[in-house]
């Protein structure tokens, strides 16, 4: 009897937690897909599992529905991500190379990409949780990924911070100024050319 008693229990527990998680997930789409455009400058902070400062970066991040984004990191950690809504491309001018990956997909190994993908199947992946006003963390629930997880913080309707947690316990922050949201952005800032001298590794 208490072992039943114990499996009910357990079971209305995790029935709760999912009924949880998806009303987060909804609230967390709903938000994004009021997002028809954002641009804004980031200051990028990545620390380790004892939170030793390992990199400092500032970039550029633009985003305008449906599925377009556009991120770039200056120098000296110079790297572009351009989603043209089929491919997303992965610009590294270190090694004067491009990844190229079919878009759908790349989620799993770019979890920012679930930004301008409010309708992507691969939210089903992810577990949703509203941990203050504003503000939602997502985990994945497959086991390969290379991220924990990934908390997105509002202030006032305006994306502010963004967090990212990887499976070596590393935390990539990103603080975001000068924000602009629903505001023209050209289509051209999403269109890739390959780079004069660069090769390219298609992986579509």
């Amino acid at each position: 009897m208490i072992k039943k008693f114990t499996y009910l229990v357990l079971a209305l527990t995790l029935s709760h937690s999912a009924m949880a998680s998806d009303d987060s997930k909804m609230a967390l789409k709903k938000q994004l897909a009021q997002l028809q455009s954002f641009s804004a400058k980031f200051q990028q902070k990545v620390s380790d599992a004892f939170g030793e400062e390992l990199q400092n970066a500032e970039g550029i991040l633009l985003l305008k529905q449906p599925q377009k984004l556009y991120w770039e990191s200056y120098e000296p950690n110079e790297m572009q991500l351009i989603a043209d809504g089929d491919t997303l491309w992965h610009v590294d001018p270190f090694v004067e190379q491009v990844v190229a990956i079919n878009q759908q997909n790349a989620a799993q190994d770019h979890p920012v990409m679930l930004l301008a993908q409010p309708d992507s199947p691969m939210w089903q992946h992810y577990l949703v949780e509203e941990t203050a006003a504003g503000s939602f963390t997502m985990k994945s629930l497959k086991a390969d990924s290379d991220f924990i997880s990934l908390t997105l913080s509002f202030t006032q309707g305006n994306l502010t911070t963004l967090t990212i947690l990887d499976k070596m316990e590393q935390t990539n922050q990103l603080f975001f100024s000068e924000v602009k949201q629903n505001q023209p952005i050209s289509d051209e800032r999403f269109t890739f050319t390959l780079p004069e001298g660069y090769s390219l590794d298609d992986q579509r």
